[in-house]
């Protein structure tokens, strides 16, 4: 249900930055994907030491929903920003180089799950595919 809710916002909001509206609705799914990857990964992992971190509980609703939401039109104007490099005959390649500067740069920050929900993400991010 929230998936849906997001994905049909995001593509009411696609005209109006001049953005294609299947291209927007792909890429917020990869970006759903890759963090219910991450999600599934991390609940294996509790689950195979029995016991969740511990941490205050959270209210999505209030605390987590709304910073996403912010962050859908700043994603929106952003794609819009990249559109030149979305075209380009070489953005898989840029696209590649991009991410793998990104990981480097992280260092002990991220793994193996980082680098797979990166790639996820940006899996329709390329026009030419």
């Amino acid at each position: 249900m929230r998936e849906q809710q997001v994905i049909q916002a995001v593509v009411k909001a696609a005209p109006q930055r001049g953005l294609d509206e299947s291209f927007v609705a792909n890429f917020f799914r990869s970006q759903i994907e890759a963090n219910k990857t991450v999600q599934y990964v991390l609940l294996a992992d509790w689950h195979r030491v029995g016991r969740a971190p511990v941490h205050s509980p959270i209210n999505l609703g209030a605390t987590v929903r709304p910073q996403l939401d912010a962050l859908e039109a700043e994603i929106l104007d952003n794609l819009k920003n990249v559109s030149n490099i979305r075209e380009s005959p070489n953005c898989q390649a840029a696209l590649g180089t991009a991410m793998g500067v990104y990981l480097k740069g992280q260092k002990n920050r991220t793994d193996n799950l980082d680098a797979l929900a990166l790639d996820r993400s940006m899996a329709f991010f390329c026009a030419r595919q």
